[in-house]
Formats: C-alpha cells, sequence, structure tokens
C-alpha cells in the first residue's frame, strides 16, 4: 500500500513533471511558486487526491498555505483523513 506521501508524488511527477527522478522533487520543493503547479494543475490534482484517497478539499485548501509543497499536501490531506475516522 502506498503512503499519502507516495500517493502525491507520484501524480506530480507523473503529470506535471515527466522524465524527472523522484528524487528531484524533494517535499519541500515549492510547487506553486516554482510554476510546477498552477491553478489549473491545483484543480486536476484536488480531483485526483478526492477520488484516490475518498477525501473532499474545499476550494480554499488549494491555496499556497496547502497546496504550496509536497509536506502541505501530505499534512491537509492527513488532517481530513483523521477527522473523517
Amino acid at each position: 500500500m502506498s503512503t499519502i506521501r507516495d500517493t502525491v508524488r507520484s501524480f506530480i511527477l507523473r503529470e506535471y513533471l515527466p522524465g524527472v527522478a523522484p528524487e528531484e522533487l524533494g517535499d519541500d520543493t515549492e510547487l506553486i511558486e516554482s510554476g510546477i503547479v498552477n491553478s489549473i494543475a491545483r484543480l486536476r490534482l484536488r480531483a485526483f487526491l478526492e477520488e484516490e484517497l475518498d477525501v473532499e478539499l474545499a476550494g480554499h485548501e488549494l491555496d499556497f498555505e496547502h497546496f504550496g509543497t509536497v509536506e502541505r499536501i501530505v499534512r491537509l490531506l492527513r488532517s481530513k483523513l483523521e477527522a473523517s475516522r
């Protein structure tokens, strides 16, 4: 079973960084500021995560504070999953 972190990283690498070695995407890599993930990409990532992890993400949670890095996304998703238990 893959972890939340693996799920997020795999999607970003596959969809937005094809050909980039996995070790080049750090947990603290700025996704929005660097242009890796733009507004349309965030919507696609949101849809994928909601489907894959059975969570619901609010529109305001797609901001820099929550979707700015892999680590922030993982933190958000873990809080959502813990709250739904």
